[in-house]
């Protein structure tokens, strides 16, 4: 109070680096305006530095303003627990970051509230042109956007059961798709209503590709295996037969499911050109990656047949 008595500038107590924002502001309360509330670091006595919340409101008397009153709020615990969010959030926000996946939160409307570092690097946006953005409508390609925002209205107010994993394409900033496998979990207030969600996507593109790539392959082989005018047996580590194709099942005379799950053995007339092949065979394999020789086959009708007989491994590591 004494101080007040002895004519306490606000200045004195207004850190200095804001006093061009409080001359402003009192230069507008003195035309006669209230000014909202207005944040300040005021300087206690002792030198302790204080977060404070000012309204001003404008005297005015016979028609003329003559200077200004004001409310101070102190802010100090509001500033504390917003430092305290504000931890909490960038501790959340590193262990999002530390995933190996793509974090995304939603609003009931679709709007992304956040994203973790993986996400960003997979759609190939800075996190501030993400965030705010509506999911649908900006990350998904145009096929696919009202299927899925549709979804996922449906989902938030409780229309259709959750799905807990799927899988879709996402649309990045070069404007390539890249699938995600989704894993969704959704968030909820207080009465158990249904807010938004939170999502973790792995990016399975590539995997998906070698997947078709795969198929595409043995579908190749297939055809091939079928269709080669030659004979072709599939043989495990024991020589037993576990595919034959049509031409090879034609050379010996039996049908296929005679010859699948039998020895090799039964093929040779006896059982020296049987160990003789598979001794030079396995030989010739060790030293080339590849065997052939002339040997001779036993046809189910007794008739000996002359033969070429070429192996391969189907693992050239493993032979």
């Amino acid at each position: 109070d004494e101080d007040l008595k002895n004519g306490l500038s606000a200045f004195q107590i207004i850190i200095s680096k804001e006093h061009q924002k409080a001359r402003e502001n009192m230069s507008v309360a003195l035309l006669g305006s209230d000014l909202k509330g207005y944040e300040y670091t005021i300087l206690r006595k002792d030198g302790e530095k204080l977060p404070v919340l000012i309204y001003t409101r404008s005297i005015v008397r016979d028609g003329e303003s003559i200077g200004f009153r004001g409310i101070v709020v102190d802010m100090t615990q509001q500033k504390q627990l917003e430092n305290r969010l504000r931890r909490e959030r960038d501790r959340a926000q590193q262990y999002l970051d530390l995933a190996g996946v793509m974090m995304i939160a939603l609003d009931q409307n679709g709007t992304v509230n956040l994203i973790n570092k993986k996400g960003i690097e997979i759609l190939g946006y800075d996190e501030s042109y993400i965030i705010g953005k509506n999911w649908f409508e900006n990350f998904l390609p145009e096929r696919l956007k009202n299927e899925v925002a549709n979804i996922h209205a449906k989902l938030v107010s409780g229309d259709i059961r959750p799905v807990e994993y799927y899988e879709n394409p996402v649309l990045s900033a070069d404007g390539s798709e890249k699938i995600i496998a989704w894993h969704n979990s959704f968030l909820r207030d207080e009465e158990g209503n249904i807010i938004g969600s939170i999502s973790s996507g792995e990016d399975v593109t590539e995997r998906k590709m070698a997947e078709a790539a795969l198929r595409e392959s043995e579908s190749r082989l297939k055809s091939i295996f079928r269709a080669a005018p030659v004979g072709i047996g599939l043989m495990d580590e024991n020589r037993i037969i576990r595919k034959a194709n049509r031409r090879f099942c034609e050379m010996l005379g039996y049908s296929s499911e005679e010859l699948l799950e039998k020895s090799a053995r039964f093929l040779y007339a006896t059982d020296e050109d049987h160990k003789f092949v598979r001794k030079e065979i396995y030989k010739q394999i060790q030293e080339k990656g590849t065997g052939s020789l002339e040997t001779c086959f036993l046809r189910k009708d007794g008739k000996i047949i002359n033969v070429i007989s070429s192996s391969t491994p189907l693992d050239p590591s493993d032979p």
